[in-house]
């Protein structure tokens, strides 16, 4: 695509020299979420991809920043997303891993409906997906 990538993990660790795992494990969510809110705005500063976490939007500063964006929410099944994390470092999915994600689903999927311009089915095979996310962003382009 010819743009920078970041991802705002990777700015949180910069900023704040914790991972995000680490963070979450000493700190409450609540104070997480307001650092990473530094970490988005700071990665929406020049033009590229950002990457977020799938909590980005239980804040209203997260909202109010994504709505301004050409913002993709890739979703898939909670049972594919499981599969994905299973052996991963997720804080907030410790313990039942469909089950949490399934809670999570719950209270954010709303919101990312409000946040999202294209909703993108990404338990599709990767080179489907990303000619996906391709094509809405060329489309995007072409309309500006």
């Amino acid at each position: 695509m010819g743009r920078d990538f970041v991802d705002t993990d990777e700015v949180f660790l910069a900023r704040e020299h914790l991972s995000v795992q680490d963070y979450l494990r000493t700190h409450d969510e609540a104070d997480f979420r307001r650092h990473e809110i530094d970490a988005l705005t700071q990665s929406l500063t020049s033009p590229g991809v950002v990457a977020t976490g799938g909590g980005i939007v239980t804040t209203q500063a997260g909202r109010e920043l994504l709505i301004g964006e050409l913002t993709l929410w890739l979703d898939c099944p909670d049972d594919v997303l499981a599969s994905r994390v299973v052996g991963g470092d997720r804080p907030l999915l410790d313990g039942d891993t469909v089950g949490r994600l399934s809670t999570l689903r719950a209270q954010r999927e709303a919101l990312y409906r409000q946040v999202s311009r294209f909703r993108v089915d990404a338990s599709e095979p990767l080179d489907v997906v990303v000619q996906r996310l391709l094509a809405i962003v060329e489309n995007a382009r072409a309309s500006s």
